[in-house]
């Protein structure tokens, strides 16, 4: 397995298939295997090292080993110091056999790090607390030993833990990130993550541990999903060190929460740094209304990260475009509009198989056409503008037929503002018809919460 897929998020789609089974929802396009819980560079993390190697001083040297290890070593192209030291040597510290509650956790795990307990130990020890678990062919839980997140040439530990004190409402269980960062001679929990706040949270689990900001540092990539009666969200956050800080800081401004994401880390932009891709899914729910899978990429601009790419993964539904080519409308982009909102009613290629309703085409091609009409009015193409206002007319002449309502709103347009010449007169007089206490009703209207809903005064815009 390369490491572009030892990196994707498993557990999402784990959850994904038993909500599906539950609910009775059938999306194919989310079906597939499960994807290892990846270590370091694509190694399970059951291989993980422990934390006890002590440095090997070079040939002649004198240091001690607790002297060598503050030497920082060169990273390799992953943000991995290569040849980092342990933090602490080994010792004979030791853990509860009983679990300890789940809050205690945090001090309890630095305590035990710091009085040179074992890796293997302690990734035993959670298992048989229940803070690792296997359940349905997955492993939720993780210990990491083998990155240094500072820079500073020493290894730093990230454990993934399920909180064994609570039983989860879905599939996924609940649980915390904690990183433990080695300072003078100790490690210290230094960053803890409990997910994104819903009723029960999901367990934060490492997507990667690879440089993402360029600063030839290891970044903590994470993510936790959670489900609800229809569908699964995944919330991606991550931690990065900060010098200027001195401690760790959220990786993103934001987190990134989607529906049945799969996510990863590769160098989308070419760059030489790694970029973080969420593939994103569909909504899990038929009220949700048609919609694409999308591509994002969020690449590191020096202060944070910005989505650099947004690329749709399926093919779009005639609403979507008319969707995109409103945004573009109400924001004076008038000329680039135009061609997206032909091509909402002229395109072959379109996705039509969601159907609201008998005669919905004919509703959505007669709007797109009123909308051209008055992007050629706004751009001062008054000829143009006339030739859509008689082709509706004549294509659209019964007002309840499909497409006479929009046609009726260039009517009332084109007939002040012929009289008037003011855009202002005339799209006075559409809003005097459609700003009535049913027009949630309105065609528009009816592909569902997940695509754009319509306020009355966005039906024409001209003047404001």
């Amino acid at each position: 397995m390369d490491s572009s897929h030892a990196t994707r998020l498993r557990f999402v789609a784990v959850a994904a298939a038993l909500s599906l089974m539950l609910t009775g929802c059938n999306l194919p396009a989310f079906e597939g295997g499960l994807i290892p819980t990846p270590g370091p560079a694509g190694t399970p993390t059951s291989d993980l090292p422990t934390n006890t190697p002590e440095p090997t001083p070079s040939p002649g040297a004198s240091e001690t080993p607790a002297e060598a290890a503050t030497d920082i070593p060169t990273p390799d192209a992953t943000g991995t110091p290569t040849g980092a030291a342990a933090c602490v040597l080994p010792g004979s510290a030791t853990l509860p056999d009983g679990p300890p509650p789940f809050e205690s956790y945090g001090e309890l795990i630095a305590e035990y790090l710091s009085a040179g307990g074992a890796i293997d130990q302690l990734r035993e020890t959670l298992q048989q607390w229940g803070a690792i678990v296997e359940t349905q062919g997955a492993t939720f839980g993780s210990v990491d030993a083998d990155h240094d997140l500072t820079g500073d040439g020493l290894l730093d530990v990230v454990i993934s833990a399920v909180n064994p004190d609570v039983d989860p409402i879905t599939f996924i269980p609940p649980g915390r990130l904690f990183v433990y960062r080695c300072t003078d001679g100790a490690y210290e929990l230094a960053y803890t993550s409990t997910g994104p706040e819903e009723v029960q949270s999901g367990l934060p689990e490492v997507v990667a541990m690879e440089d993402v900001t360029g600063d030839g540092v290891a970044d903590v990539l994470h993510a936790s999903s959670t489900c609800g009666a229809h569908t699964c969200f995944v919330d991606v956050q991550g931690a990065r060190w900060s010098d200027e800080a001195g401690e760790f800081v959220p990786l993103l401004d934001e987190s990134i929460n989607a529906p049945y994401a799969e996510v990863e880390v590769l160098d989308e932009t070419g760059d030489g740094v790694g970029d973080i891709i969420v593939d994103v899914g569909m909504i899990g729910s038929v009220g949700a209304g048609p919609q694409r899978t999308w591509r994002d990429v969020y690449a590191w601009q020096g202060e944070g990260f910005e989505r650099v790419r947004h690329e749709a993964t399926s093919p779009a539904h005639p609403i979507h475009l008319i969707n995109e080519a409103d945004e573009l409308l109400l924001n004076g982009q008038y000329a680039d509009a135009i061609p997206l909102f032909q091509r909402s009613y002229a395109d072959p290629l379109l996705d039509r198989e969601w159907a609201p309703y008998e005669g919905w085409e004919l509703d959505l091609e007669a709007y797109a056409r009123y909308r051209v009409m008055l992007a050629h009015v706004a751009l001062g193409s008054d000829q143009q503008a006339q030739q859509v206002y008689e082709g509706l007319q004549s294509d659209f002449p019964a007002a309840d037929e499909p497409g006479g309502l929009f046609a009726g709103w260039a009517q009332a347009f084109w007939a002040a503002y012929e009289q008037s010449g003011s855009v202002e007169q005339g799209c006075a007089a559409v809003l005097e018809i459609v700003d009535t206490p049913d027009f949630d009703m309105i065609p528009l209207n009816q592909y569902g919460y997940a695509n754009r809903q319509y306020e009355p005064q966005e039906m024409c815009p001209l003047g404001e």
